[in-house]
């Protein structure tokens, strides 16, 4: 199982539980997929939910995958309080 899928089943069983049927369906919507890397969902949580963005990223010095998008993205979030579409507030 992929981490996309584990956290949609276990968030919405959380909605389930808490009697909130409607998100719970919105969060099992096929939209989600590995390649949005989880930001629709947590987009659709801040908006329709009102989670709070919290962004999270690995060693932005030394990435277990090597990539520089990861300093690029963390200087994102750290100036402008957004990742993918996805905000919070300072």
């Amino acid at each position: 199982m992929d981490c996309i899928t584990l956290a949609s089943d276990v968030i919405s069983y959380a909605f389930e539980k808490t009697n909130n049927d409607t998100i719970s369906k919105v969060v099992l919507a096929p939209r989600y997929s590995k390649n949005e890397l989880g930001t629709k969902l947590a987009r659709d949580l801040v908006t329709m939910d009102h989670w709070i963005g919290i962004y999270v990223s690995p060693d932005v010095r030394h990435p277990g995958d090597l990539k520089q998008l990861h300093t690029a993205d963390f200087v994102t979030a750290n100036t402008q309080c957004h990742y993918w579409a996805v905000s919070w507030s300072m």
